[in-house]
């Protein structure tokens, strides 16, 4: 069966990489493809809106707000990235930003509105108390990546908020200066799916991700070894710089499960941001046939 699946070009998704591979999801009768969405969350919710995807591991704040802002054609299905998730606030090299006190309503570069880098920069507001329209942050759409690297340089946004640790090479660097940091009080990464695509699956979804969990598994089995060459190689980091990213790491112990009181805090802390402004119920939000604990 032919599976798109859609996710971040980072560091995060090497297990599936790796077990298709080696062919883990091949061998249970899975033809995946693995689709890089550089744009982020706010890119794979429009991939799982319009069919391009069929699966996007994206951000649990993103799918969240998605579902919340009215978004029918998917559910969760799955956890992936059970640690939460460390995001660098970033501003260009010769930036006069030296930290987020002075950012107060600053220009935010952010890949998408709807994606991570948009949602998260309303808890920071949220978090520093900045809730007047002055304090408010407003927001420059840069796609991607390399563009909010270069927005930030040249003028487009002030700061932007990205993975702490795909971003260190480029503190390392110099290219951006690191004024802080934020972490959701919330797992990083969940599974979600087209509602067809779970439909015609049925209970082959439950053998697919128990592929996801053996692939996430097997790469932590062996983060003291392969797994950082893999790494450090396909993602320019340096091994000191894995080692501790797999220190604050942790992958679901079963992907069909779904933590209720997880996606409960994600519902309460965005409707405090004000970034939603009804909370999504749970059990639409998940697939009728995953585990809820």
């Amino acid at each position: 069966m032919d599976i798109k699946i859609g996710g971040v070009p980072e560091h995060f998704n090497s297990p599936l990489h790796i077990g298709k591979e080696q062919g883990l999801f091949s061998n249970h009768g899975f033809n995946v493809e693995l689709i890089s969405c550089p744009g982020g969350t706010g890119e794979m919710i429009e991939g799982l809106k319009n069919a391009k995807l069929d699966f996007a591991i994206a951000l649990t704040e993103g799918l969240m707000t998605g579902i919340a802002k009215g978004a029918e054609e998917f559910q969760i299905c799955g956890t992936y990235v059970a640690s939460p998730l460390t995001w660098a606030i970033s501003t260009g090299s010769h930036s006069s930003h030296s930290s987020v006190d002075t950012l107060k309503g600053a220009n935010i570069g952010i890949s998408r509105y709807g994606s991570g880098s948009h949602i998260m920069s309303y808890v920071l507001c949220e978090e520093s108390g900045w809730q007047s329209p002055a304090d408010q942050f407003q927001f420059t759409v840069l796609n991607n990546f390399t563009n909010l690297r270069n927005g930030v340089n040249n003028g487009s946004a002030d700061a932007f908020l990205w993975e702490r640790f795909t971003t260190k090479p480029y503190h390392d660097s110099g290219e951006v200066k690191l004024v802080g940091h934020i972490a959701a009080p919330w797992s990083a990464f969940m599974i979600a799916a087209r509602k067809d695509i779970l439909q015609s699956l049925d209970q082959k979804l439950n053998s697919l991700l128990d592929c996801i969990t053996q692939s996430c598994n097997t790469f932590m089995q062996n983060k003291h070894q392969s797994s950082i060459d893999y790494v450090a190689k396909t993602f320019h980091q340096q091994p000191q710089d894995v080692e501790k990213w797999f220190e604050s790491l942790s992958y679901a112990d079963d992907c069909k499960q779904v933590s209720r009181s997880m996606l409960e805090r994600c519902n309460q802390t965005l409707l405090k941001a004000n970034v939603i402004t009804k909370a999504v119920e749970i059990h639409d939000a998940c697939y009728t046939n995953i585990t809820l604990i």
